[in-house]
């Protein structure tokens, strides 16, 4: 499960904007580019691949291929 402090590795194929590594925040949130902040703690990999898949595809990205890893 993912953790405050934890560094996240987020790549969106194709996308290298919206691509890096980012830290998970004291609060257990997660800033990332278009979608803002997000709660990611006690989140699983999966379950925060499933939300980020989803937010991207609501409004930005068409079928978005997103892996995730800690």
């Amino acid at each position: 499960r993912i953790a405050p402090l934890d560094v996240v590795t987020v790549r969106v194929f194709k996308m290298p904007d919206l691509s890096g590594d980012y830290e998970v925040d004291l609060a257990g949130n997660l800033s990332l580019p278009l979608l803002g902040t997000l709660p990611a703690a006690e989140l699983t990999t999966a379950e925060l691949d499933r939300r980020l898949t989803e937010r991207y595809g609501e409004r930005y990205l068409e079928n978005p291929d997103i892996s995730v890893g800690i």
